[in-house]
Protein backbone atom coordinates (compact mmCIF):
# COMPACT_ATOMS: atom_id res chain seq x y z
CA UNK A 1 0.00 0.00 0.00
CA UNK A 2 2.88 2.43 0.85
CA UNK A 3 4.63 1.91 -2.64
CA UNK A 4 1.63 2.63 -4.35
CA UNK A 5 0.57 5.84 -2.75
CA UNK A 6 4.22 7.05 -3.14
CA UNK A 7 3.63 5.73 -6.98
CA UNK A 8 1.11 8.47 -7.17
CA UNK A 9 2.98 11.43 -5.80
CA UNK A 10 5.76 10.58 -7.91
CA UNK A 11 3.68 10.30 -11.23
CA UNK A 12 2.31 13.66 -10.23
CA UNK A 13 5.71 15.11 -9.33
CA UNK A 14 7.46 14.12 -12.92
CA UNK A 15 5.13 13.41 -14.75
CA UNK A 16 2.75 16.91 -14.42
CA UNK A 17 -0.97 15.18 -15.75
CA UNK A 18 -2.21 18.64 -14.07
CA UNK A 19 -0.32 20.76 -16.41
CA UNK A 20 -0.78 18.91 -19.66
CA UNK A 21 -3.33 16.18 -20.41
CA UNK A 22 -6.56 17.26 -21.03
CA UNK A 23 -8.46 15.21 -18.77
CA UNK A 24 -6.82 16.79 -15.69
CA UNK A 25 -6.01 19.57 -16.72
CA UNK A 26 -5.75 22.06 -13.75
CA UNK A 27 -7.09 19.72 -11.51
CA UNK A 28 -5.74 20.75 -8.10
CA UNK A 29 -3.82 17.44 -8.24
CA UNK A 30 -1.72 18.63 -4.93
CA UNK A 31 -4.52 18.46 -2.86
CA UNK A 32 -5.93 15.36 -3.83
CA UNK A 33 -2.72 13.77 -3.76
CA UNK A 34 -2.01 14.77 -0.54
CA UNK A 35 -5.25 13.97 0.87
CA UNK A 36 -5.00 10.50 -0.13
CA UNK A 37 -1.53 10.26 1.58
CA UNK A 38 -2.86 11.69 5.19
CA UNK A 39 -5.94 9.81 4.53
CA UNK A 40 -3.81 6.29 4.85
CA UNK A 41 -1.98 7.43 7.92
CA UNK A 42 -4.10 5.26 10.44
CA UNK A 43 -2.78 2.13 8.48
CA UNK A 44 0.19 3.01 9.66
CA UNK A 45 -0.45 4.08 13.42
CA UNK A 46 1.85 1.97 14.56
CA UNK A 47 4.92 3.49 13.08
CA UNK A 48 4.43 7.04 14.05
CA UNK A 49 6.20 7.20 17.61
CA UNK A 50 9.32 6.51 15.00
CA UNK A 51 8.07 8.78 12.54
CA UNK A 52 7.97 11.90 15.25
CA UNK A 53 11.03 10.66 16.70
CA UNK A 54 12.57 11.95 13.56
CA UNK A 55 15.16 15.01 14.26
CA UNK A 56 14.73 15.74 10.80
CA UNK A 57 10.92 15.96 10.49
CA UNK A 58 11.63 18.26 13.25
CA UNK A 59 13.88 20.79 11.65
CA UNK A 60 11.63 20.76 9.03
CA UNK A 61 8.96 21.81 11.04
CA UNK A 62 11.35 24.50 12.10
CA UNK A 63 12.11 25.35 8.48
CA UNK A 64 8.43 25.79 8.15
CA UNK A 65 8.24 28.64 10.76
CA UNK A 66 10.92 30.32 9.60
CA UNK A 67 9.94 30.58 6.35
CA UNK A 68 6.49 31.71 7.83
CA UNK A 69 8.15 34.72 10.19
CA UNK A 70 10.75 36.22 7.60
CA UNK A 71 7.27 37.70 5.77
CA UNK A 72 5.86 38.34 8.75
CA UNK A 73 8.14 40.38 10.36
CA UNK A 74 7.64 42.45 7.06
CA UNK A 75 3.95 42.45 7.79
CA UNK A 76 3.42 40.74 5.00
CA UNK A 77 0.14 38.39 5.80
CA UNK A 78 -1.30 37.00 1.97
CA UNK A 79 2.74 35.93 1.15
CA UNK A 80 3.50 34.35 4.74
CA UNK A 81 0.09 32.54 4.58
CA UNK A 82 1.08 31.29 0.62
CA UNK A 83 4.29 30.42 1.90
CA UNK A 84 3.54 28.55 4.72
CA UNK A 85 0.85 26.63 2.73
CA UNK A 86 3.56 25.50 0.15
CA UNK A 87 5.88 24.43 2.48
CA UNK A 88 3.46 23.02 5.21
CA UNK A 89 2.83 20.34 1.57
CA UNK A 90 6.86 19.69 1.33
CA UNK A 91 6.31 18.51 4.81
CA UNK A 92 3.30 16.34 4.34
CA UNK A 93 5.82 14.58 1.43
CA UNK A 94 8.77 14.43 4.05
CA UNK A 95 6.41 12.62 6.53
CA UNK A 96 4.67 10.58 3.99
CA UNK A 97 8.21 9.09 2.94
CA UNK A 98 8.95 8.57 6.08
CA UNK A 99 5.78 7.18 7.19
CA UNK A 100 4.84 4.14 4.09
CA UNK A 101 9.05 3.73 3.15
CA UNK A 102 9.53 1.17 5.89
CA UNK A 103 12.67 -1.14 4.54
CA UNK A 104 15.26 -1.15 2.52
CA UNK A 105 13.38 -2.84 -0.58
CA UNK A 106 10.88 0.03 -0.24
CA UNK A 107 13.66 2.70 -0.50
CA UNK A 108 15.39 0.92 -3.27
CA UNK A 109 11.51 0.57 -5.03
CA UNK A 110 11.10 4.06 -4.74
CA UNK A 111 15.03 4.77 -5.89
CA UNK A 112 14.08 2.88 -9.04
CA UNK A 113 10.59 4.61 -9.61
CA UNK A 114 12.76 7.93 -9.50
CA UNK A 115 14.87 6.36 -12.29
CA UNK A 116 12.74 5.25 -14.43
CA UNK A 117 10.81 8.49 -14.25
CA UNK A 118 13.88 10.32 -15.11
CA UNK A 119 14.39 8.61 -18.02
CA UNK A 120 11.06 8.75 -19.21
CA UNK A 121 11.59 12.41 -18.94
CA UNK A 122 15.44 12.08 -20.51
CA UNK A 123 13.71 10.45 -23.75
CA UNK A 124 11.22 13.31 -23.97
CA UNK A 125 14.16 15.46 -24.13
CA UNK A 126 15.59 13.47 -26.76
CA UNK A 127 12.54 13.74 -29.17
CA UNK A 128 11.52 17.46 -27.91
CA UNK A 129 15.64 18.12 -29.39
CA UNK A 130 14.66 16.39 -32.70
CA UNK A 131 10.61 17.66 -32.80
CA UNK A 132 11.15 21.21 -31.70
CA UNK A 133 7.91 20.08 -29.49
CA UNK A 134 8.03 18.56 -26.56
CA UNK A 135 4.96 15.42 -25.64
CA UNK A 136 3.55 18.05 -23.85
CA UNK A 137 3.70 20.47 -26.65
CA UNK A 138 6.09 22.82 -25.01
CA UNK A 139 8.79 24.54 -27.48
CA UNK A 140 12.47 24.05 -26.44
CA UNK A 141 13.83 26.17 -24.03
CA UNK A 142 15.59 29.84 -25.15
CA UNK A 143 18.85 29.22 -27.78
CA UNK A 144 21.78 31.57 -26.77
CA UNK A 145 23.67 30.43 -29.60
CA UNK A 146 24.04 26.00 -29.03
CA UNK A 147 20.44 25.47 -29.93
CA UNK A 148 17.22 25.22 -28.58
CA UNK A 149 17.84 23.55 -24.86
CA UNK A 150 14.90 20.75 -23.75
CA UNK A 151 12.55 21.23 -20.86
CA UNK A 152 9.78 19.52 -19.65
CA UNK A 153 6.13 21.51 -18.34
CA UNK A 154 5.45 22.39 -14.48
CA UNK A 155 7.93 22.53 -12.53
CA UNK A 156 10.61 21.36 -14.71
CA UNK A 157 10.13 24.33 -17.53
CA UNK A 158 13.54 25.84 -16.49
CA UNK A 159 16.46 23.59 -18.19
CA UNK A 160 18.60 23.83 -14.88
CA UNK A 161 15.52 22.56 -12.95
CA UNK A 162 15.04 19.38 -15.02
CA UNK A 163 18.51 18.34 -15.26
CA UNK A 164 18.48 17.97 -11.38
CA UNK A 165 16.17 15.08 -12.16
CA UNK A 166 18.85 13.30 -13.79
CA UNK A 167 21.70 14.72 -11.74
CA UNK A 168 19.77 13.06 -8.54
CA UNK A 169 19.17 10.01 -10.26
CA UNK A 170 22.95 9.23 -11.23
CA UNK A 171 24.57 8.34 -8.65
CA UNK A 172 22.41 5.25 -7.78
CA UNK A 173 23.09 3.88 -11.38
CA UNK A 174 26.96 4.41 -10.69
CA UNK A 175 26.75 2.40 -7.47
CA UNK A 176 24.37 -0.24 -9.01
CA UNK A 177 27.16 -0.31 -12.10
CA UNK A 178 29.93 -0.54 -9.71
CA UNK A 179 28.79 -2.02 -6.15
CA UNK A 180 28.15 -5.27 -5.38
CA UNK A 181 25.18 -6.04 -7.35
CA UNK A 182 24.11 -8.80 -10.05
CA UNK A 183 24.51 -8.59 -13.87
CA UNK A 184 21.00 -7.39 -14.87
CA UNK A 185 21.59 -4.29 -12.27
CA UNK A 186 24.54 -3.32 -14.29
CA UNK A 187 23.59 -4.03 -18.03
CA UNK A 188 20.34 -2.09 -16.87
CA UNK A 189 22.74 0.35 -14.88
CA UNK A 190 24.65 0.78 -18.14
CA UNK A 191 22.01 1.61 -20.46
CA UNK A 192 20.13 4.47 -18.04
CA UNK A 193 23.27 6.23 -17.68
CA UNK A 194 23.67 6.88 -21.43
CA UNK A 195 20.06 8.05 -21.58
CA UNK A 196 19.99 10.63 -18.40
CA UNK A 197 23.76 11.71 -19.66
CA UNK A 198 22.36 12.61 -22.85
CA UNK A 199 19.05 14.28 -20.61
CA UNK A 200 21.36 16.28 -19.01
CA UNK A 201 23.27 17.23 -22.29
CA UNK A 202 20.05 18.31 -24.00
CA UNK A 203 19.47 21.03 -21.00
CA UNK A 204 22.59 22.88 -21.91
CA UNK A 205 22.51 23.14 -18.36
CA UNK A 206 26.04 23.94 -17.14
CA UNK A 207 24.79 24.25 -13.23
CA UNK A 208 23.65 20.74 -13.92
CA UNK A 209 26.67 19.47 -16.24
CA UNK A 210 29.18 20.66 -12.83
CA UNK A 211 26.95 19.01 -10.38
CA UNK A 212 27.24 15.63 -12.55
CA UNK A 213 30.97 15.72 -12.43
CA UNK A 214 31.05 16.08 -9.06
CA UNK A 215 28.41 13.10 -8.72
CA UNK A 216 31.11 11.14 -10.49
CA UNK A 217 33.65 11.78 -8.89
CA UNK A 218 32.45 11.72 -5.70
CA UNK A 219 31.01 8.33 -6.54
CA UNK A 220 34.11 6.88 -7.40
CA UNK A 221 36.15 7.94 -4.47
CA UNK A 222 33.64 6.88 -2.38
CA UNK A 223 33.57 3.62 -4.10
CA UNK A 224 37.56 3.05 -4.24
CA UNK A 225 40.24 3.35 -2.29
CA UNK A 226 42.61 6.56 -3.10
CA UNK A 227 45.44 4.33 -5.42
CA UNK A 228 42.52 2.28 -6.72
CA UNK A 229 40.75 5.31 -7.58
CA UNK A 230 43.23 6.66 -9.74
CA UNK A 231 42.56 5.21 -13.24
CA UNK A 232 38.46 4.80 -13.05
CA UNK A 233 38.92 8.74 -11.97
CA UNK A 234 40.94 9.68 -14.79
CA UNK A 235 38.90 7.59 -17.21
CA UNK A 236 35.87 9.10 -16.04
CA UNK A 237 37.05 13.09 -16.22
CA UNK A 238 38.31 11.66 -19.92
CA UNK A 239 34.70 10.59 -20.98
CA UNK A 240 33.51 13.56 -19.32
CA UNK A 241 35.42 16.09 -21.54
CA UNK A 242 35.00 14.23 -24.74
CA UNK A 243 31.23 14.19 -24.21
CA UNK A 244 30.17 17.51 -22.36
CA UNK A 245 27.56 19.61 -24.22
CA UNK A 246 29.38 22.84 -25.50
CA UNK A 247 27.43 25.41 -23.69
CA UNK A 248 29.63 23.32 -20.72
CA UNK A 249 32.57 25.09 -21.76
CA UNK A 250 31.06 28.49 -22.12
CA UNK A 251 31.70 30.00 -18.68
CA UNK A 252 32.78 33.49 -19.70
CA UNK A 253 29.63 34.52 -21.17
CA UNK A 254 31.31 35.28 -24.39
CA UNK A 255 28.59 34.05 -26.25
CA UNK A 256 26.76 37.45 -24.66
CA UNK A 257 24.17 35.94 -22.84
CA UNK A 258 25.86 37.66 -19.49
CA UNK A 259 24.21 34.60 -17.45
CA UNK A 260 27.04 33.76 -15.37
CA UNK A 261 28.07 37.49 -14.37
CA UNK A 262 24.39 38.13 -13.68
CA UNK A 263 24.67 35.45 -11.45
CA UNK A 264 27.32 37.04 -9.51
CA UNK A 265 25.66 40.45 -9.68
CA UNK A 266 22.46 38.86 -8.15
CA UNK A 267 24.73 37.10 -5.40
CA UNK A 268 25.83 39.90 -4.80
CA UNK A 269 22.49 41.64 -4.20
CA UNK A 270 21.71 38.47 -2.19
CA UNK A 271 24.24 39.38 0.16
CA UNK A 272 23.03 43.26 0.74
CA UNK A 273 20.00 41.67 1.95
CA UNK A 274 21.61 39.66 4.30
CA UNK A 275 23.65 42.83 5.85
CA UNK A 276 20.57 44.65 5.75
CA UNK A 277 17.96 41.84 7.16
CA UNK A 278 20.19 39.17 8.79
CA UNK A 279 17.67 38.12 11.66
CA UNK A 280 15.11 36.85 9.07
CA UNK A 281 15.83 38.38 5.94
CA UNK A 282 13.82 40.31 3.50
CA UNK A 283 10.82 37.48 3.07
CA UNK A 284 10.47 34.25 1.51
CA UNK A 285 10.04 34.26 -2.49
CA UNK A 286 10.75 38.17 -2.06
CA UNK A 287 14.77 38.11 -3.54
CA UNK A 288 13.37 38.68 -6.92
CA UNK A 289 11.81 41.86 -5.96
CA UNK A 290 15.11 42.98 -3.93
CA UNK A 291 17.46 42.23 -6.64
CA UNK A 292 14.99 44.63 -9.25
CA UNK A 293 15.70 47.59 -6.32
CA UNK A 294 19.71 46.36 -5.75
CA UNK A 295 20.52 45.55 -9.11
CA UNK A 296 17.74 46.25 -11.44
CA UNK A 297 17.57 42.52 -12.09
CA UNK A 298 13.99 41.29 -11.24
CA UNK A 299 15.76 37.73 -11.16
CA UNK A 300 16.02 34.32 -8.70
CA UNK A 301 19.57 34.43 -7.38
CA UNK A 302 20.60 30.89 -9.08
CA UNK A 303 22.38 29.99 -5.96
CA UNK A 304 19.77 28.17 -3.27
CA UNK A 305 21.70 29.06 -0.20
CA UNK A 306 22.46 32.67 -0.93
CA UNK A 307 19.03 32.85 -1.82
CA UNK A 308 17.71 31.87 1.65
CA UNK A 309 19.86 33.54 3.63
CA UNK A 310 18.44 36.84 1.58
CA UNK A 311 15.29 35.59 2.17
CA UNK A 312 15.03 33.66 5.56
CA UNK A 313 18.27 35.37 6.90
CA UNK A 314 20.95 33.97 8.99
CA UNK A 315 18.14 31.72 11.30
CA UNK A 316 16.87 30.16 7.89
CA UNK A 317 20.29 29.78 6.35
CA UNK A 318 21.19 27.98 9.70
CA UNK A 319 18.14 26.00 9.28
CA UNK A 320 18.13 24.87 5.98
CA UNK A 321 22.43 24.04 6.13
CA UNK A 322 20.83 21.68 9.16
CA UNK A 323 18.39 19.97 6.40
CA UNK A 324 21.41 19.26 4.57
CA UNK A 325 23.73 18.58 7.49
CA UNK A 326 21.43 16.27 9.30
CA UNK A 327 20.38 13.79 5.95
CA UNK A 328 24.20 13.65 5.69
CA UNK A 329 25.00 12.86 9.00
CA UNK A 330 22.56 9.59 8.87
CA UNK A 331 24.10 8.69 5.87
CA UNK A 332 27.32 8.56 6.52
CA UNK A 333 26.18 6.95 9.63
CA UNK A 334 24.91 3.62 7.89
CA UNK A 335 28.11 3.72 5.20
CA UNK A 336 30.17 3.00 8.45
CA UNK A 337 27.96 0.50 9.72
CA UNK A 338 26.46 -1.34 6.73
CA UNK A 339 25.30 -4.74 7.64
CA UNK A 340 26.40 -5.89 3.65
CA UNK A 341 28.22 -4.64 0.93
CA UNK A 342 24.56 -3.57 -1.02
CA UNK A 343 23.46 -1.64 1.92
CA UNK A 344 27.03 0.10 1.58
CA UNK A 345 26.60 0.78 -1.92
CA UNK A 346 23.37 2.55 -0.94
CA UNK A 347 24.72 4.39 1.69
CA UNK A 348 27.07 5.81 -0.89
CA UNK A 349 24.66 6.70 -3.16
CA UNK A 350 22.35 8.68 -1.04
CA UNK A 351 25.46 10.46 0.31
CA UNK A 352 26.23 11.10 -3.24
CA UNK A 353 23.09 12.08 -4.55
CA UNK A 354 22.80 14.93 -1.49
CA UNK A 355 25.95 16.25 -2.53
CA UNK A 356 25.60 16.86 -5.98
CA UNK A 357 22.29 18.41 -5.41
CA UNK A 358 24.15 20.58 -2.90
CA UNK A 359 26.53 21.10 -5.79
CA UNK A 360 24.30 22.05 -8.11
CA UNK A 361 22.46 24.29 -5.48
CA UNK A 362 25.54 26.63 -6.06
CA UNK A 363 24.27 27.07 -9.62
CA UNK A 364 20.41 26.85 -9.66
CA UNK A 365 17.28 27.92 -7.42
CA UNK A 366 16.89 24.36 -5.87
CA UNK A 367 14.20 24.95 -3.06
CA UNK A 368 11.85 23.20 -4.10
CA UNK A 369 9.69 19.72 -4.09
CA UNK A 370 12.53 17.91 -5.28
CA UNK A 371 14.81 18.66 -2.31
CA UNK A 372 12.50 17.47 0.18
CA UNK A 373 11.67 14.09 -1.58
CA UNK A 374 15.68 13.23 -1.37
CA UNK A 375 15.53 14.55 2.23
CA UNK A 376 12.70 12.11 2.84
CA UNK A 377 14.40 9.24 0.54
CA UNK A 378 17.27 9.65 2.41
CA UNK A 379 15.90 9.60 5.65
CA UNK A 380 13.62 6.57 5.16
CA UNK A 381 16.56 4.65 4.13
CA UNK A 382 18.64 5.69 7.32
CA UNK A 383 15.14 4.77 9.50
CA UNK A 384 15.20 1.61 7.74
CA UNK A 385 18.92 0.71 8.61
CA UNK A 386 18.44 2.23 12.23
CA UNK A 387 20.65 4.98 12.14
CA UNK A 388 18.11 8.12 12.34
CA UNK A 389 19.97 11.03 12.98
CA UNK A 390 20.28 13.33 15.71
CA UNK A 391 20.97 16.76 16.28
CA UNK A 392 23.64 17.37 18.90
CA UNK A 393 24.79 20.43 20.44
CA UNK A 394 28.20 20.31 18.70
CA UNK A 395 26.46 20.02 15.51
CA UNK A 396 24.27 22.98 15.79
CA UNK A 397 27.71 24.72 16.41
CA UNK A 398 29.42 23.14 12.95
CA UNK A 399 26.04 24.37 10.87
CA UNK A 400 26.77 27.54 12.39
CA UNK A 401 30.17 27.36 11.90
CA UNK A 402 29.65 26.32 7.91
CA UNK A 403 26.77 29.16 7.17
CA UNK A 404 29.27 31.98 8.71
CA UNK A 405 32.09 30.15 6.38
CA UNK A 406 29.73 30.46 3.72
CA UNK A 407 28.68 33.76 3.84
CA UNK A 408 32.08 35.31 4.10
CA UNK A 409 33.90 32.90 1.40
CA UNK A 410 30.75 34.61 -1.02
CA UNK A 411 31.61 37.70 0.50
CA UNK A 412 35.14 37.62 -0.23
CA UNK A 413 34.17 35.97 -3.90
CA UNK A 414 31.96 38.73 -5.04
CA UNK A 415 34.54 41.61 -3.88
CA UNK A 416 37.14 40.05 -5.29
CA UNK A 417 35.19 39.74 -8.49
CA UNK A 418 33.83 43.33 -8.43
CA UNK A 419 37.23 44.68 -7.17
CA UNK A 420 39.18 43.17 -10.12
Amino acid sequence: MGIALILIYFVDLYIRPQDWVSLTLNWPMDWIVFSILLFFVPLKVSRLPTVLKSHLLWMLVLWLAVVALSNLVHFDTATASDRFVYYAKLVVVFFSLLLYLETDFDVRGVVWLQILLSAILAIQCMDQVRTGIGWAGQPLGWDDGFGGRAKWVGLWDGMGVLSLLFVVAFPFLIQFFLGAWGIGYKAISLVLMGILFEGIALTQSRGGYIALVIVVILSIMFRFRAKKAVIPLAMAVVCLMTFAPARAGELDDSNGSKSASHRIELWSAGLTMVKENPVFGVGKSQFSHYAGEIAGLHLMAHNTFIENAAETGLVGLWVYVGLVYLVAKGAHEVLRKAASPRQASMARAMLVSIYGYVAASMFVSTDFDLFYVQLGVVAAFCQSAGCSPKLTKRDAVRIAAICVTFIVTMYVYTALHFGG
